[in-house]
């Protein structure tokens, strides 16, 4: 068997192929079309693959389990089984995030995407109330509303959308809403020449296209926030992601609450920005405090004015800065959400 050598680096810790009942996951030309390792090994290259100048997923440093799921060449009910059996044994052996680029829709209706009744739905509620959280693919059969299948339709999973290099909708990016009116997709990542490692070879890759390849961008981003705080709940990391992304202000259908933004989701809630001279708009080094009532921070801007309060506490804040030969600028803000603006300073007469 050929490995790829994009996955030299990976601690993977438990393999299940849920199909043909084994632990082998990779390629059997005795029970496997040719084309079946070809979705697994891009997904997988995407998310934690590590072959620096070519290729490095955003969370190459976790530890995966693998499971087998989806037959190529056909389209059959018992494939969601197969996926809950898989997402049930992730969860049951301590699973943080799951990542599945699948989308079921053929023996649905759009009346059956109300969170709430598709098998693998139904799936994900549980898994999310377990404390595991799924990222999936939206679908490619957009553009058009109504065109998500299942279980990017759940209420507690992260659904995930597909943008350009430029950050414009992907034209086959599936749309929301849900039948019952909930925003889908949550968020969206880049799913349009994505680099993933290809298959049948040890150091090729290749650009790919559809939403299969933004899901594991975006998971690889909710395992940096899991990681950055472990002691976040499910609800917390979610929340953190929505509110952070790029139109997190104006939600809709087609981008969700917009592009995935991994500093800004770690740091949530924060408050950021630049201090700077109001005639020169040039940064300033000035000092920073930020006070409740039962605590306060002081920091400063660096050299170019930019100041960061990562993961405050929810409250209401007084902000004060002081700058030698400066007026002393107050303001208040109240955090979540996270808050960014600049802070400009006036010369004293």
């Amino acid at each position: 068997m050929t490995y790829h050598h994009a996955f030299n680096h990976m601690n993977i810790i438990a393999t299940y192929d849920f199909i043909n009942d084994d632990e082998f996951v990779g390629y059997d030309p005795s029970q496997d079309l040719e084309d079946q390792p070809r979705h697994g090994t891009g997904c997988l290259g995407t998310i934690g693959g590590y072959y620096p100048g070519e290729l490095i997923g955003p969370a190459f440093g976790a530890s995966y389990i693998l499971c087998k799921t989806e037959v190529t060449g056909s389209e059959t009910a018992v494939e969601e089984d197969y996926y809950v059996a898989g997402l049930e044994w992730g969860e049951m052996m301590g699973a943080d995030v799951a990542s599945s680029s699948l989308s079921y829709y053929d023996w649905y209706t759009t009346d059956d995407l109300d969170g709430q009744t598709c098998v693998t739905t139904i799936a994900a509620n549980i898994a999310f109330r377990k404390g595991m959280i799924l990222c999936s693919s939206m679908g490619n059969s957009g553009p058009g509303k109504f065109t998500l299948g299942a279980p990017a339709d759940s209420r507690y999973s992260l659904a995930i959308g597909a943008v350009q290099w430029n950050g414009k909708l992907a034209g086959f990016s599936s749309w929301g809403p849900t039948v019952d009116g909930r925003i889908k997709p949550d968020i969206c990542a880049r799913g349009v020449a994505t680099i993933a490692a290809s298959p049948y070879t040890t150091d090729g890759f290749g650009k790919w296209n559809g939403t299969s390849l933004s899901c594991p961008l975006a998971a690889g981003v909710v395992a940096l926030v899991t990681q950055a705080h472990p002691d976040w709940s499910p609800y917390r990391i979610k929340e953190a992601i929505l509110k952070t992304a790029s139109q997190a202000n104006r939600p809709d259908i087609r981008y969700g609450w917009g592009i995935v933004n991994a500093k800004d989701a770690i740091n949530y809630p924060s408050f950021s920005g630049y201090v700077i001279d109001n005639a020169t708009k040039k940064g300033l080094v000035a000092v920073i405090e930020l006070i409740t009532e039962k605590t306060e921070i002081v920091i400063n801007s660096d050299s170019s004015g930019y100041f960061l309060f990562p993961n405050l506490g929810e409250g209401d804040y007084t902000v004060k800065v002081f700058k030698s030969g400066y007026k002393q600028f107050v303001t208040s803000i109240d955090i979540p959400p996270s808050e960014e603006f600049d802070i400009e300073l006036e010369k004293k007469e």
